[in-house]
């Protein structure tokens, strides 16, 4: 899937409810409440954080071609709405590998540690041990200190081994073969430099964020290919820690903290020293997180039952009309309802 295609994609399924910033932010990632929400209510998690780097102006630069084209229209009210042409561009669209909601851009530190394992086995093999390593993160030069620490990775052994496990994992991934190409092109070794964007862009003939996507799309389905196998070692060490098992914000876990011995969001709100919309927030991604979450302690078991019976009626998650509907009820109850697994 180019960037255009995941555009569209996203975009129809918020159309009619949701404006394009709401789709700019689930790519970005943005760690609010309303962007969890979104992501976790329009089935849009596989692309939460996929290019944690993206600028609101490349953003709109690709909308605005979007719009031009006539594949989308944009109300008064900035809500998106989807083209008989654009939506025809969704059709065709192939399976994708994506799975942001569990790795939100740690495939970038997998990517990085796997870079500077390659260079310096690349330069060890010649018996250079003085080179300006790739990465400059003090943890992944540490951590690949620790993973090279009794391997043989001076050898070529070591090398071909990677190489193979790396080979078997991707063979099979027949439908991004550009991903593959673009992996390539973004590893450095011995008097070979890993190529900038531009320069891949400029080789392969795409978009630049054409490219990142198709090396995003490759390391989620590596990593989901290592996570699965028991037969490729040296990727599963440098795998480790990279999927998320617990999805909840630095921040949030704290808050579940003093929720889960008894605190009310008001007494959190004083304690931590934050606004109670902040509290709220964190509240819906524990929601979101949590198939045990207490949402009677927040909403009546009849007021819930009401609220769902509306949403499978009316075929809408959108706050506005739900609000008119339920007057009664703060637009932090409407959302802890909609987090829920049954919202």
């Amino acid at each position: 899937m180019n960037f255009q295609q995941i555009l569209c994609f996203l975009f129809n399924r918020l159309q009619k409810e949701k404006t394009a910033n709401a789709a700019y932010y689930i790519i970005q990632g943005k760690r609010s409440g309303q962007s969890l929400q979104d992501a976790r209510n329009y089935g849009l998690e596989p692309f939460f954080s996929i290019l944690p780097k993206l600028t609101m102006t490349q953003f709109e630069q690709e909308v605005d071609y979007l719009r031009r084209e006539q594949l989308m229209t944009i109300d008064e009210d900035n809500i998106v709405h989807m083209t008989a042409k654009g939506e025809q561009l969704i059709v065709p669209i192939k399976q994708h590998h994506f799975n942001g909601w569990y790795y939100r851009g740690n495939e970038r530190i997998f990517f990085n540690r796997l870079a500077l394992i390659v260079q310096t086995a690349s330069y060890m093999r010649v018996g250079e041990k003085r080179f300006l390593p790739i990465q400059h993160d003090p943890k992944i030069q540490l951590f690949v200190k620790q993973f090279l620490r009794g391997k043989s990775y001076t050898t070529p052994a070591f090398a071909a081994q990677l190489k193979e496990e790396l080979h078997r994992l991707l063979q099979d991934q027949v439908e991004n073969e550009i991903g593959k190409e673009v992996f390539v092109y973004r590893l450095t070794g011995y008097q070979y430099t890993g190529w900038t964007w531009l320069q891949i862009a400029k080789q392969l003939q795409m978009n630049p964020l054409d490219a990142q996507c198709a090396l995003i799309e490759t390391l989620h389905y590596l990593l989901q290919q290592i996570e699965q196998s028991n037969s490729v070692p040296l990727l599963t060490e440098i795998a480790k820690d990279i999927k998320l098992t617990i999805t909840l914000t630095t921040s949030a876990k704290q808050t579940k903290q003093l929720f889960d011995v008894g605190k009310s969001i008001e007494e959190i709100a004083i304690i931590r020293q934050l606004k109670m919309s902040t509290i709220e927030d964190h509240m819906i991604e524990i929601a979101m997180n949590d198939p045990d979450f207490p949402l009677h302690l927040f909403v009546s078991n009849e007021e819930q039952m009401a609220v769902r019976q509306f949403i499978a009626e009316t075929k809408t998650k959108k706050l506005r009309p739900l609000k008119e509907q339920f007057s009664k009820l703060t637009y932090f109850q409407l959302r802890l309802i909609l987090s829920t697994p049954k919202g």
